[in-house]
């Protein structure tokens, strides 16, 4: 295998969607950017070939004239590379996390094709492999520990930066949760690594009980798994609410996308592969818009993508299985609380056709 190449930054940054056809457009979307000369050839298993172009760019013509278009685009360069465009003052240790986070997905990717194999083939499968038990216990216990190192660093991660932002113990935040890029003044900005205050949401929140007077999410619950991952955030925000606080949040509605597509609205679906992000742009019928908006399908390696659908009464009975006694559904900037009138943050929220939101807008208090 050749070493990997990824997707320019700059160059997704600058794409924008044009041609539906465009045999770059499935390689951008696709959310797995580790295309390159490793994966093009005879050496190359259907699985990667399968996961990188999942959203239907899946002939080895495509395939070619992806590669080709990018490499004519000078879009391939080194996960090195990629880093300096992302954060030049931390390149070097940039680069390895990219690395790092290509082999995860490979391994992902790996485990999907051994699971699928071993269905398919069943005994036969110990009998083409003989120490196949014995080798998978090997890699589980390597993971296991990796697992274990990186728990153990959470606790010091975590406090390091609670003590350089000065909220320990602190009241009357405003917590900012999947802030991405965005930075609202005078409210704490969480998000995965880089970010203000950098933590995964399953591991819980690093502030103390009854600190936060209000709390703000854009589109970062359909990120979590359901029910699990979800309701905890949700018992987590409560308990660090203060007397009074309030969390508002925005998550696509689905049951909105359900209503249209039953009433075969395809100016619905026109209007929202036009206006929506480079990444929902290239889905051609209601359905894949549907499905995988809501990311049923999803790969193994896509850590961090749509993981639910969600209309008001999933969210309703979530949010009260939490422990919160008020869900009032709002609507875009419609916030009572001058501090939470920040919906426009979100690129997602902005949209909307013939007067409705794509959007659910979604506060909780008790």
């Amino acid at each position: 295998m050749k070493k990997p190449l990824v997707v320019s930054p700059a160059f997704v940054k600058q794409w924008r969607p044009g041609d539906e056809t465009d045999p770059v457009a499935r390689a951008l979307v696709s959310r797995c950017y580790w295309v390159g000369p490793q994966d093009h050839g005879p050496a190359v298993h259907d699985f990667r070939r399968r996961q990188l172009f999942g959203f239907g760019l899946v002939e080895e013509e495509q395939l070619t004239a992806a590669l080709a278009s990018l490499e004519e685009r000078r879009a391939l360069i080194s996960p090195a590379d990629a880093a300096a465009e992302l954060e030049p003052d931390h390149a070097a240790e940039r680069a390895q996390v990219i690395e790092a986070q290509a082999g995860l997905a490979t391994i992902a990717r790996l485990a999907e094709t051994v699971a699928g194999d071993v269905g398919g083939m069943g005994n036969h499968a110990l009998t083409a492999c003989p120490d196949l038990v014995a080798r998978l216990a090997a890699v589980e216990s390597q993971l296991q520990a990796i697992t274990d190192e990186l728990y153990a660093a959470r606790a010091g991660f975590l406090a390091e930066q609670t003590e350089r932002l000065g909220i320990d113990g602190k009241r009357d935040l405003k917590l900012h949760l999947g802030a991405g890029p965005t930075r609202l003044p005078g409210w704490v900005n969480s998000d995965i690594a880089p970010s203000e205050l950098s933590f995964n949401l399953s591991w819980g929140l690093p502030v103390a009980d009854g600190t936060v007077a209000f709390a703000f999410a854009g589109h970062v619950f359909e990120h979590l798994y359901f029910a699990g991952e979800a309701l905890q955030l949700l018992r987590e925000v409560r308990r660090v609410l203060q007397p009074g606080g309030v969390f508002r949040f925005q998550i696509p509605d689905m049951g909105l996308f359900l209503e249209r597509y039953a009433a075969d609205d395809r100016e619905f679906f026109a209007h929202w592969r036009k206006h929506a992000t480079k990444m929902f742009g290239v889905f051609e019928t209601p359905m894949e818009t549907v499905m995988m908006y809501s990311q049923v399908g999803r790969a193994a390696s896509e850590f961090f993508a749509h993981k639910m659908g969600y209309d008001f009464e999933t969210i309703e009975k979530l949010a009260h299985r939490a422990g919160f006694t008020t869900v009032t559904r709002s609507d875009y900037m419609a916030s009572e609380h001058p501090e939470l009138q920040v919906d426009s943050v979100s690129t997602a929220a902005n949209l909307s056709y013939e007067g409705r939101r794509y959007s659910l807008f979604i506060e909780l208090s008790n």
